[in-house]
C-alpha cells in the first residue's frame, strides 16, 4: 500500500515537472519499466533513488513520505522533541550528499518495520 501511494505521488510530481518517463530514466541510467513499476507502485524504490527523484521533480522528499504515509506531520503536532526538531532542521539544512548517507544509515532501520506492516497487511 505504502508503495503504491508513493508511486501515485511519483507520477505527479514527474506530470508536474514536465517530464516522461524515458527522461527520468535517462537521467538516472534505469529503464523505463524501473519508473512505470515505482509509478504503478509494482516495485520498491530505495531511499536514494526516491531521494533522487525527488530533487529531479524539485519536490520534498519528507513530504512524499508523509503523504504516501497518511501521517500528519508530527512536527506540525509538537510531538517531537526539541533534540529531535533539532535533527530534522539539520537534515533539511544539509547538502544532498549529506543527506544520502544519512538515508543510508537510516535504511537499514526501515526494513524491518516495512517487513512487519507488509506481513499485518
Amino acid at each position: 500500500m505504502f508503495y503504491k501511494a508513493i508511486g501515485l505521488l511519483l507520477r505527479s510530481a514527474r506530470k508536474s515537472a514536465g517530464l516522461s518517463q524515458e527522461e527520468v530514466a535517462q537521467r538516472m541510467g534505469i529503464t523505463n519499466q524501473n519508473v512505470s513499476s515505482w509509478e504503478l507502485g509494482k516495485s520498491k524504490i530505495d531511499m536514494n533513488q526516491l531521494l533522487q527523484l525527488c530533487s529531479m521533480y524539485e519536490t520534498d522528499f519528507i513530504d512524499i513520505l508523509q503523504r504516501a504515509s497518511g501521517s500528519v506531520p508530527k512536527i506540525a503536532r509538537k510531538e517531537y522533541t526539541s533534540g529531535e526538531r533539532e535533527l530534522i532542521e539539520l537534515y533539511r539544512r544539509a547538502d544532498e550528499s549529506d543527506r544520502l548517507a544519512v538515508n543510508l544509515i537510516l535504511q537499514k532501520y526501515a526494513d524491518p518495520v516495512e517487513a512487519a506492516q507488509e506481513s499485518v497487511g
